[in-house]
């Protein structure tokens, strides 16, 4: 369980639930900047469809000011005996992860292309994604092997 606001924190629990540890980074901050904003509506439009987003937009939804600070982890996923860490730390085109051990040794830390959630994972230290090429109406699988 992450706990971005409070920084870079991952809870690990056993199945049963019991907290067995806590995985705690020193990270810097990031300030929030319009780039954060646009890549959360586009998230949202992603996973909500047109009409929804629509509706949300005429509610002001998107007009909220920004955070001063972005929180310190966007998403993660556990698979293989890793954690991958996703970060608000982007570029035009890539976002930044952090990639641990489970106990949270740093293994390595990349800067992959800008997925939104529902079509991405990793798998043998390998990060795959889908990418919609509109032109030919068609999905690309992609695989960068980390």
């Amino acid at each position: 369980m992450a706990q971005p606001h409070k920084g870079f924190y991952i809870d690990v629990f056993d199945k049963e639930g019991k907290k067995l540890y806590q995985i705690e980074k020193e990270v810097k901050q990031i300030k929030s900047e319009e780039k954060h904003r646009q890549l959360r509506i586009n998230e949202i439009l992603f996973a909500v469809g047109r009409s929804r987003f629509e509706q949300a937009r005429k509610r002001g939804i998107f007009e909220k000011p920004l955070m001063e600070f972005v929180p310190a982890i966007n998403n993660f996923w556990v698979t293989d005996d890793s954690i991958y860490v996703k970060t608000y730390d982007i570029t035009d085109t890539k976002e930044k992860y952090v990639i641990m051990d489970l106990q949270g040794n740093i293994r390595k830390t990349v800067f992959l292309p800008i997925v939104y959630k529902e079509i991405l994972t990793f798998h043998n230290n390998t990060f795959y994604y889908l990418e919609d090429n509109e032109e030919k109406e068609t999905w690309v699988l992609h695989a960068v092997r980390l």
